[in-house]
């Protein structure tokens, strides 16, 4: 078996981390999640298309929650494992958790209201949506 390699970080990327670390750390939080494009814009599709734009959206939502029910059961009594890596794994269960909650109130909200579709929408609308997709899709996340 070969012999474990230890890498240190030398005096300047030290300081070059705590660096990124206080810069990212003083930065506004954002919480960017692209589906609200698509939510934003139901309202421009037939009303079924709507029903399962949302009905996709929710089984995102319960895979990904599933997958993190996995991840923290298997790392839950890893010693490897640093509690802060754990305390991110729990903060984003209770995320799923709440956007879980959240479909279903707008579910509920719109149940039989479901409208035709906009045919129109506007410049701004367009751009968002475009916007939001095409990050989605250049691997920015």
């Amino acid at each position: 078996m070969p012999e474990k390699v230890i890498y240190s970080l030398t005096d300047a990327g030290e300081a070059e981390f705590e660096r990124l670390m206080f810069e990212i750390s003083e930065k506004p939080i954002s919480i960017f999640l692209d589906f609200n494009a698509v939510i934003v814009n139901l309202d421009s599709l037939p009303p079924e298309k709507q029903k399962s734009c949302i009905a996709e959206i929710e089984e995102n939502i319960s895979t990904l929650k599933s997958y993190l029910e996995y991840n923290i059961q298997k790392k839950e009594n890893e010693p490897s494992i640093p509690a802060t890596g754990m305390a991110v794994l729990r903060q984003q269960y209770v995320l799923v958790e709440a956007i879980q909650a959240w479909i279903a109130s707008l579910k509920k909200s719109r149940g039989s209201r479901l409208r035709a579709p906009v045919h129109s929408l506007s410049q701004n609308a367009k751009i968002t949506l475009y916007e939001q997709t095409s990050q989605r899709f250049s691997g920015h996340f």
